[in-house]
């Protein structure tokens, strides 16, 4: 999928659904993320961005298609899942009762995203190997186009599908996670410490 392993993303969830409650996966009728659940809400039909579904690890990114070997293990059937569509595809337009309870124009298009730092990037204009993106919030993220999947995968850097097919570059993404709290630290050992 183009990221390390975590156990704190969707795969190690339906994993532990599959060994203690294995009826749930049997009966449900969609298996989805919360991003999905949303577009369903607003148009009526399941649909993933191949970007947004890095995080469920279940979809291999240089094919677009989901992992047969996981579905399996999971005892999961493809008609389970949203369909895949590219980053920017439209989906639909929202629902009349969305539209109604809204108050929105029930014309209103809706369009796949993607992952946050890749859709960043782009409207940055960092689009070009040796171009930097960095990201500042809760975390901080470093993003880069890179050429080369299997070089960052092999790094143990986070992987986007990006701009793989129109360009051939990949999105690579470094964390430092809850970077805020470290800064809160620094700050209350360095000034709020002496009285």
């Amino acid at each position: 999928c183009g990221w390390p392993y975590s156990c704190s993303f969707p795969l190690s969830h339906l994993a532990q659904i599959k060994v203690h409650s294995p009826e749930i996966l049997k009966n449900c009728g969609t298996i989805c993320m919360s991003t999905e659940y949303l577009l369903f809400k607003m148009t009526g039909k399941f649909g993933i961005d191949k970007s947004t579904a890095v995080p469920f690890f279940l979809l291999e990114q240089e094919t677009g298609k989901w992992h047969k070997p996981y579905l399996d293990a999971l005892n999961i059937t493809e008609d389970k899942l949203p369909t895949v569509y590219n980053s920017g595809d439209l989906l639909g337009t929202v629902t009349e009762a969305f539209a109604l309870k809204y108050g929105i124009s029930k014309d209103c298009k809706v369009f796949l995203g993607s992952f946050d730092h890749p859709s960043g990037a782009i409207a940055n204009n960092v689009v070009t190997q040796g171009q930097l993106l960095l990201s500042c919030g809760t975390s901080w993220v470093l993003f880069f186009p890179y050429s080369d999947r299997q070089k960052l995968i092999d790094n143990n850097i986070l992987c986007d599908t990006f701009l793989s097919k129109e360009k051939g570059l990949w999105g690579a993404m470094r964390s430092i996670p809850q970077i805020s709290k470290k800064i809160d630290k620094i700050i209350d050992k360095t000034f709020i410490g002496d009285d």
